[in-house]
């Protein structure tokens, strides 16, 4: 049997915390969406991370991958 103590003993970085899971499945969500609608999951992500703190409530679902456009075209 493998002893994994000491290994990442800062709260939430292992993967035996409920959050830390639930956070690296919902990146691999957006990542794995991201490539099935045909987009570059870094530039999907870079963009969206960089829109996100000034995107109107109301507005998000143009952020889904789905949905989503490059902030400018020529960059992303």
């Amino acid at each position: 049997m493998a002893n994994f103590s000491g290994v990442a003993e800062r709260p939430g970085m292992n993967a035996y915390s409920l959050r830390s899971g639930q956070r690296a499945a919902a990146v691999m969500t957006l990542i794995q969406s991201a490539k099935l609608n045909g987009h570059d999951p870094y530039a999907y992500l870079k963009d969206v991370l960089t829109r996100l703190p000034t995107q109107k409530n109301n507005a998000i679902d143009e952020l889904l991958p789905h949905n989503w456009k490059p902030a400018i075209p020529d960059k992303v």
